[in-house]
């Protein structure tokens, strides 16, 4: 399980993606265009790939795959990790990105002004993943 300081921004948000990552697939983290770490979560229906921003826009950004397109579990995850390097260069003007977002994506902000801001993220993201 990944464990950061309590200083740090977002470290409940990484914490609780960390316990839920698919054991087959290390978590990564990227430099560019964002400071970010990427997890896989699985559910029945779908693989997805979630960047969890670790920059000042302390953001969750998610896309989904269907689990009936790809052919094996270990596919389905490497499938996923290209989907998503190719994906990353678009994040970098974000604005953009996210008025022409494809459909398999959502993002979740971080509401850190609210004494329930990682509970409200947590329940949105629950909900979310089918």
């Amino acid at each position: 399980v990944l464990k950061l300081g309590s200083r740090q921004g977002g470290h409940n948000h990484l914490e609780y993606l960390s316990r839920r990552q698919n054991e087959w697939f290390s978590i990564r983290f990227v430099t560019s265009p964002v400071f970010a770490f990427l997890f896989v979560l699985e559910t029945k229906e779908y693989v997805y790939a979630i960047l969890e921003c670790y920059d000042k826009s302390l953001a969750t950004y998610v896309w989904y795959y269907s689990r009936s397109s790809i052919d094996s579990r270990e596919q389905s995850l490497l499938k996923v990790y290209e989907l998503i390097k190719e994906e990353l260069p678009k994040v970098a003007k974000r604005v953009v990105y996210l008025q022409n977002k494809p459909d398999n994506f959502f993002k979740i902000e971080h509401n850190n002004t609210a004494d329930n801001g990682f509970d409200l993220w947590k329940e949105e993201l629950k909900a979310k993943l089918v």
